[in-house]
């Protein structure tokens, strides 16, 4: 299976042109005077660069794309070789360079002084595969049948074409096929080398395919087991003798597969000032993409403000104000939301709009961190009526582009208690927009209060759950509860296993689940924000999430695991209405090697949640 951006050689294109700065290549040969033969080069810049060629003493080039640092090997380099690397822009100059002797496995530190540092050990790489209670093919599936000019090919270890996430893949060769010709092995997981392999094998074994050694280009600690998640991981093979190679890959399929109701690509919220870096076509495509893998509609945030958490006054912001914004985001403006809305409809996928409040930087900068949680205004009566009015404008707006779903608020949290007044907003909405009305709960944060009590009291989540979900629509909907959604908690081990966490994220949320149904049991529900940051640890829960997340330990792989045991636990709790926080509209962001939140289509998180969700 292609990557997704693959699929859309435009937004490719674009996004080529928008992150490669203007000017000429640069070019630079390195010379091997260490003495000995090396295996490889790795090679920093002092800013991000496109790697344009490469000679073949190194064939193999990692990452690819756009990084500051490169890494590549393939083939042995006798002292005085040479290796030479045209790179773009121009104005990157090489910072350092290590020539590789042999790939080694990462050191793990425990701790941050020098005496702490203990060597990494690699799982064993004949560990049984963790089946997750997956649905797998049996005897029945088909065999690989090699092409009568086939020298190499690959399959699981029973020569079945298909690989999936609880199997190995085997290299196979055609008889009379002489295997020792065969130098060296490479194999990249999405693109990365897997730099603790043997220089030849004949399998690459489940546990291997599951072991992350802390290659700083996977941004993922080292992990010491093979309890991972790798559905739609791509593991390119190339097999090298002293005069071919052999390029080939496998693509592991899921062995759970679930097709919720509604599964809502959430674009990022800067999503306004992308419209400037990618035409109109190209945004169709990109929606498209997204159909393609699974997603059955998109949701867009309109971002509003509020200079104080007491005022009674919400306004746009039209332009990028970073006293008011932290993140430098504003208000979409009508034309640019109906743009985009007019793309989504295009591209054959439904709309949700999600309003969200902000308090002004300024204000944070005095004060500590207040959300929208914490908006109290002085005049109740006033902020809904002036709120109202900006939602009212809105909702005209989206009744006019079919909007399936319009989500009024984002974690209302002390706004709660207005219980009439909410609802009053409610009943003006409905009358000029016909689709459904959401409202999503900060239930994380509910939940989190609740479970600082050993046991935690189930009764108790009724004192502080909403009293407004009885609300009817103009049409006789209730509206529909969404619950805000991070990982809190999934493992409780820093080093996170995902088959732990369905269970614990199940009966997490059980307590608000359980007790809406039979209090409520008309309303739809939905994870309004399922989301979660790819700092190391942030599965560990309470406050931890956010500790974790403020040390900046990148964990893609994490991540992936999180979105593994969200799915799982989604379709166990009954909830086929999903919200996935958050992807940048056109696939423009940095890459997944940055890391952060973004779902970037060749991220560890898109490649498990569409091998899942995809058609």
């Amino acid at each position: 299976m292609r990557s997704a951006a693959g699929r859309v050689l435009s937004l490719v294109l674009v996004a080529v042109v928008l992150m490669s700065a203007v000017g000429l290549a640069a070019s630079q040969t390195f010379v091997n005077k260490t003495g000995k033969t090396v295996t490889g080069i790795r090679i920093t810049f002092s800013k991000r660069v496109m790697v344009t060629r490469h000679d073949s003493a190194f064939p193999d080039q990692s990452p690819r794309g756009r990084s500051d640092q490169f890494t590549f090997s393939g083939r042995d380099l006798r002292n005085l070789g040479r290796f030479s690397i045209t790179w773009m822009p121009s104005s990157a100059k090489v910072k350092d360079y290590e020539w590789i002797e042999k790939a080694q496995p990462a050191q793990a530190t425990q701790g941050t002084s020098p005496s702490s540092e203990q060597e990494f050990t690699l799982p064993d790489p004949n560990t049984p595969p963790i089946l997750y209670g997956n649905d797998y093919p049996g005897p029945d599936e088909p065999l690989y049948q090699p092409k009568p000019d086939e020298q190499i090919w690959l399959t699981d270890a029973d020569g079945h074409e298909d690989i999936y996430d609880n199997d190995s893949i085997k290299i196979n060769y055609a008889p009379g096929f002489d295997k020792s010709q065969i130098t060296k092995i490479n194999v990249y997981r999405n693109g990365m080398v897997m730099r603790f392999l043997p220089d030849t094998f004949d399998v690459l074994t489940n546990a291997q395919m599951q072991t992350f050694d802390g290659n700083p280009l996977e941004h993922s600690p080292a992990s010491s087991h093979t309890d991972h998640a790798i559905m739609g991981y791509e593991y390119e093979f190339k097999i090298l003798s002293a005069g071919h190679a052999w390029i080939m890959k496998k693509t592991v399929k899921s062995g759970f597969r679930w097709w919720p109701k509604e599964v809502w690509a959430e674009i990022n919220s800067n999503w306004p000032d992308f419209l400037v870096k990618l035409s109109y076509c190209d945004m169709v495509a990109f929606f498209k993409v997204l159909k393609h893998d699974g997603f059955t509609g998109v949701c867009l945030d309109m971002r509003y403000y509020m200079d104080t958490p007491y005022d009674n006054r919400v306004y746009v912001l039209p332009t990028r104000d970073p006293s008011v914004m932290m993140w430098n985001n504003r208000t979409a403006s009508d034309e640019e939301l109906k743009t985009a809305l007019k793309a989504i409809n295009e591209a054959g996928v439904e709309a949700q709009v999600r309003s969200m409040i902000y308090i002004s930087h300024e204000y944070q900068s005095g004060n500590r961190i207040i959300t929208e949680n914490h908006i109290k205004p002085s005049n109740p009566a006033l902020f809904f009526q002036n709120h109202g009015d900006m939602m009212l404008a809105l909702a005209r707006i989206l009744e006019e582009y079919n909007v399936k779903v319009f989500t009024v608020y984002e974690d209302p949290e002390q706004l709660e208690e207005y219980a009439y007044l909410l609802q009053k907003k409610y009943d003006r909405i409905t009358r000029v927009f016909s689709g459904e009305l959401g409202l999503d709960e900060a239930n994380n944060n509910m939940l989190n209060n609740l479970f600082g009590e050993e046991p935690p009291d189930p009764e108790r989540f009724g004192e502080i759950a909403g009293k407004f979900w009885g609300w009817i629509d103009a049409y006789g909907r209730p509206m529909i509860r969404e619950y805000s959604c991070w990982a809190i908690p999934m493992d409780t081990s820093k080093d996170q296993r995902a088959s732990v966490m369905t269970g614990k994220f199940v009966k997490f949320w059980k307590y608000a689940t359980d007790y809406y149904r039979r209090v409520f049991s008309r309303n739809e529900e939905m994870f309004g924000e399922q989301g979660v940051y790819d700092a190391d640890g942030v599965c560990l829960g309470g406050n931890k999430y956010w500790n974790m997340q403020e040390k900046k330990v990148l964990d893609n792989q994490e991540a992936a695991d999180v979105w593994y045991g969200y799915l799982k636990g989604d379709q166990e709790l009954g909830i086929d209405r999903i919200n996935i926080w958050s992807l940048p509209l056109g696939d423009f962001w940095y890459g997944y090697d940055v890391g952060d939140f973004m779902i970037c289509f060749d991220s560890p998180m898109y490649r498990v949640i569409t091998s899942i969700i995809a058609p």
